[in-house]
């Protein structure tokens, strides 16, 4: 209705795309004096949250409620100013959500400011090889040790699913055919269960000296997940929500991870 309306016209369409990129520089120059404030209050802000201020403000329904009281406002005094003043707040309305919240996830992903980071994940991967190549070790040892493939570990442990069908989960077997006089122990006299745990904690107990960056990656996981504890509780009753050790422990979170 807002765009069918007889007094709209091919300039109105023009001022709407004009009105448009004049409130993005307005918005950029408000966002960019409050900086120096928004930086030092609260757990403050950087460049990137600014930049994404900026962009990712939506115009909605609030603005669209208020131009329609304007307009009824204004019915029988001038309909013309109504419609026009009507379609202008639908058109920017309308572009922030075709332009602006389509282009918010990519412009996020760009960023760095979601998901994983490319270094990230790096260090991840390589967590994840060097505990696995630790399982396999300790693997190795334990079943030489018993003189018995725990074989239940293999298919029980995530970490050693790469040894699976393979002559690496059989090391006792392996050094009984190249080994005179030696035997391998019957899963009868062997309790699989316990060397299972024993493993467990082999895995838990690695002695190499961490790399400062991962500490910091899996510091940052355990907040999270203190954090979602917290949030945790909070919907099971037992903290309430609004209370001050709400606030105090969620704002320790944050600042712990900051």
């Amino acid at each position: 209705r807002a765009i069918w309306a007889d007094v709209i016209s091919s300039r109105d369409f023009g001022w709407c795309f004009a009105m448009f990129a004049i409130m993005m520089v307005i918005r950029a120059v408000m966002v960019l004096l409050c900086f120096p404030v928004l930086k030092r209050i609260g757990y403050g802000t950087n460049l990137k949250d600014c930049m994404f201020m900026v962009w990712g403000g939506l115009r909605g329904a609030v603005g669209l409620a208020l131009a329609v009281f304007v307009r009824s406002a204004l019915a029988g005094v001038d309909n013309d100013a109504g419609a026009q003043i009507f379609f202008l707040v639908a058109g920017l309305a309308t572009l922030t959500l075709m332009v602006n919240a389509t282009t918010s996830g990519p412009l996020l992903r760009a960023s760095g400011m979601v998901g994983t980071s490319p270094a990230k994940k790096q260090l991840l991967d390589q967590v994840h090889r060097r505990i696995r190549q630790h399982a396999e070790q300790q693997y190795h040892e334990i079943c030489l040790s018993l003189n018995h493939d725990a074989v239940e570990a293999v298919e029980s442990l995530d970490e050693l699913q790469a040894l699976k069908g393979t002559e690496s989960s059989t090391p006792a077997m392996a050094r009984a055919m190249t080994t005179p006089g030696m035997f391998i122990q019957t899963a009868s006299s062997i309790d699989a269960s316990e060397i299972i745990n024993d493993l467990e904690k082999k895995l838990n107990s690695c002695d190499e000296k961490p790399d400062e960056t991962q500490v910091v990656i899996l510091r940052e996981s355990f907040m999270r997940l203190v954090r979602g504890k917290y949030w945790e509780l909070m919907h099971e009753g037992k903290l309430p929500k609004t209370s001050p050790a709400a606030l105090k422990l969620l704002n320790s979170v944050s600042v712990a991870m900051d």
